[in-house]
This record gives structure tokens, C-alpha cells and sequence, in this order.
């Protein structure tokens, strides 16, 4: 009798957990919705935001309101149309290019490469080092950065990706013959977004960092762009000396 009262118990408790789970699940949903038609927004980008807004206000749709207008506003999101402006700031460069210090020689030559084109873009100067390995980056969180190498070389993409490092290339979810340019905002909790580029192997890396590179000949947008090797004959400008096979 003393057991059976306790499964009905038990069952009743989860019962009760389950539609609670439910209705907190409702209301987020609700609440995000919510605030992405306040925003005029409907992007995947948007919608991380503003789950991230209702989660820290605990709000629910009919006091969606209650979010803070100066956190809305200052909100900034970014895509990758944003390159190269968001990385120059009162026509100086404001950024910091990292490569992983277990990485591939090459992937500090990629930073370089694109260290270089956004120099020449920025026509009041730059700071005298914008080029660093992840061992040497103390605050992520004072300016852009632009990381070279995937979770599984690059300790600060790890960290952006929240997952340990080393993880393996995978959590990025890009082709076996594939590389991605991916835009994170907020990623480190600081107001400046962070892009990603990362390849399954060097030539693929390679071949990210120079369409990031030639940007005026693809159409960036969105929060990130999946790279094969089609899109290799749109490179004016190529940052790495390796030969990029089309096959």
C-alpha cells in the first residue's frame, strides 16, 4: 500500500515538472516572438538575441515590454555584410586577427593576409600589432577579432564556439570538403562580434581567408557562408601562396 502511494506520488511530481516545463517553455517562446516583431526582425540572429534577453529578464509575452529599450539598442547585430566595417572604426583599424598557436604555419599566414587588406582599407593607420597567437589574447572582449582555425586549433574559437578545447572541427557542421566564414555577436560577452574562418584541411582554411579577403566579389551576408572549392575564381587577391586545386 506504502509503495503504491509513492508511485502515485512520483508519477504526480513529474507530472506536475513536465507542465510546468511546458508552459516556461511556452512563455520563452512567446516572449521571443514577441520580441522579434518589436524588433522588425525575424533572422536566426535576431531570434539568439532576443531568447537571450527573455531568458535574462524572465519575462513572459505579456510584459515583453519590460526588457530594457537600452539593451535593445544597443544590441548591435552583425552579419557578414558588415566586413570590412565593422573591423575600421573612426578610419583606423580596430581588431585582432588570431591564429592558434597548435595550428598549421599557414593559418598565421592567412592572418597576416587579411591583417594586411584591412590595413590598407583603414586610411588613418593601425595599431602596431593586430596579429596574435590565442596564448597571447588576455581580454577578448575590447574590440573585433577575427580567429583563424577551427575548435580544434584555435583555443579562443573554442571558447567563442563554448565547447572545450581541442574539439574536433565537426561542432561546425561543414562539408568534408568545406570550409565556413561564420560571425558571432556578443561572442565573449563584450558588444564586438567575432568571425570564424575555419576548413576541414589548410587549402580549404586558405581558401575561406581569401574570399573574407575579396569580399567585393561575394555576396557576404547572413551569419555565415559555407566554402567549397566553386567559388575559387572569384579570388582577385590571394593571401596564401598555395595553389588552390578546383577539382
Amino acid at each position: 500500500m506504502i509503495k503504491r502511494e509513492f508511485s502515485l506520488i512520483f508519477i504526480s511530481l513529474i507530472f506536475i515538472i513536465v507542465f510546468f516545463s511546458g508552459c516556461i517553455d511556452k512563455e520563452l517562446s512567446n516572449c521571443v516572438n514577441s520580441c522579434m516583431e518589436e524588433m522588425g526582425q525575424k533572422s536566426s540572429v535576431m531570434k539568439d538575441v532576443c531568447t537571450k534577453l527573455c531568458k535574462e529578464n524572465s519575462l513572459n509575452n505579456s510584459d515583453i515590454n519590460a526588457i530594457p529599450t537600452t539593451t535593445i539598442i544597443e544590441t548591435k547585430i552583425y552579419d557578414l555584410s558588415d566586413f570590412p566595417n565593422i573591423f575600421i572604426e573612426n578610419e583606423k583599424t580596430n581588431l585582432l586577427v588570431v591564429a592558434g598557436e597548435d595550428a598549421p604555419t599557414n593559418d598565421f599566414i592567412i592572418a597576416i593576409g587579411i591583417a594586411s587588406k584591412l590595413i590598407d582599407l583603414a586610411p588613418k593607420g593601425y595599431p602596431e600589432t593586430i596579429v596574435f597567437l590565442d596564448k597571447e589574447i588576455e581580454n577578448t572582449t575590447n574590440q573585433p577579432l577575427i580567429l583563424i582555425g577551427g575548435p580544434n586549433v584555435n583555443s579562443l574559437t573554442a571558447l567563442a564556439l563554448n565547447v572545450s578545447y581541442p574539439t574536433s572541427i565537426n561542432v561546425l557542421e561543414i562539408p568534408e570538403r568545406g570550409a565556413i566564414i561564420k560571425i558571432i555577436n556578443n561572442a565573449f560577452g563584450g558588444e564586438y562580434p567575432t568571425i570564424i574562418i575555419a576548413g576541414n584541411d589548410e587549402e580549404l582554411t586558405c581558401l575561406a581567408g581569401d574570399i573574407l579577403v575579396n569580399y567585393n566579389n561575394y555576396n557576404l551576408g547572413d551569419s555565415e557562408l559555407i566554402v567549397d572549392k566553386s567559388l575559387v575564381r572569384k579570388i582577385d587577391e590571394p593571401i596564401c601562396e598555395m595553389e588552390i586545386s578546383i577539382s
